[in-house]
């Protein structure tokens, strides 16, 4: 009896042992919960209210269900910001993709040299895009440095943000200038972390560089490219700073990304609930391209 008593006992504290453990666990994930249901959750339920109605920030919201997402189908304008919101998010990620990688490859060998170059790399990643945008403003205008280099070499000079056929393209090389360094390191983590033997085998059976490339490091880096297509496709489908601050939209409506579209609807034209509309399906095309990398990228293998 005085067993069963102890036994008791001891089940007693350790399941005592084990509630005061979770407590703690959980007053440890509470600033976590909180913050992400004040800044993250709660306006988000918002956002969605805020779509189905009629607002224009001064007078109460009217609720007129699905109208601003009807009205969305017969928007030109707005097919023209998709359009070339999807254009610009693939032309960049894509550049930013092969340029990082390039990068990553370049410089993952051992010496004072590639760190120096990483170093440099990695610089225009450190500067805020506002600063960016102006700087590349001041270079790429008529009187700025590559227009004075172009006229000395070429005897012409160029309209690189003045022009419809240039301004996007031009604002999508900045953005690979300014985020390759960054990407650059994340594959340089994930190319550090295959294991040496892979290469060794790979070099035994008699593979060049560009098989290697191909067969060994490509296949061992999904989840590192997952992370950075996602990553970079996300931020260029958002880029608002460069658009405003490069062209404000121009010339014309040729770089009225998304972002800067619902920027006007609902700052200038007092347009919330449709403004919010068009961040709803900003949302839902982020996350589907999301949830298909997922089922493209992923691995059913692990190595040590």
């Amino acid at each position: 009896m005085m067993r069963v008593e102890r036994a008791r006992s001891a089940r007693r504290r350790v399941l005592g042992y084990q509630a005061r453990l979770k407590g703690v666990g959980f007053l440890f994930v509470l600033p976590a919960v909180v913050f992400f249901l004040v800044f993250f959750l709660y306006p988000v339920t918002q956002a969605v209210r805020v779509s189905f109605t009629s607002w224009n920030l001064f007078t109460p919201a009217e609720y007129i269900g699905f109208k601003n997402f009807t009205d969305l189908v017969g928007d030109d304008a707005f097919h023209n910001a998709l359009r070339i919101t999807i254009t610009y998010g693939l032309i960049t990620t894509f550049f930013v993709f092969l340029v990082s990688l390039g990068l990553a490859l370049l410089t993952d060998r051992p010496g004072r040299l590639a760190g120096t170059a990483e170093t440099l790399y990695f610089l225009p990643a450190v500067l805020p895009l506002a600063v960016v945008a102006i700087l590349w403003n001041y270079m790429l205008n008529d009187l700025g440095f590559v227009n004075d280099l172009a006229r000395g070499l070429l005897g012409t000079s160029f309209s690189f943000l003045a022009s419809s056929r240039t301004a996007l393209y031009t604002i999508s090389f900045v953005e690979v200038w300014a985020e390759a360094g960054y990407f650059m390191l994340l594959f340089k983590a994930g190319l550090r972390a295959i294991p040496p033997s892979f290469y060794d085998a790979a070099r035994i059976d008699g593979a060049n560089h560009l098989t290697v490339l191909w067969r060994v490091t490509l296949p061992l880096l999904r989840p590192t490219i997952f992370v950075v297509i996602t990553i970079c496709l996300i931020n260029t489908f958002q880029q608002f700073d460069l658009f405003y601050l490069m062209t404000s939209g121009g010339p014309g409506d040729s770089t009225q990304s998304m972002t800067f579209k619902i920027f006007q609807d609902a700052f200038f034209s007092f347009r919330m609930g449709y403004a919010t509309a068009q961040a709803m399906v900003l949302f839902l095309m982020l996350l589907a391209m999301t949830l298909v990398q997922m089922r493209v990228f992923r691995t059913d293998y692990t190595y040590d």
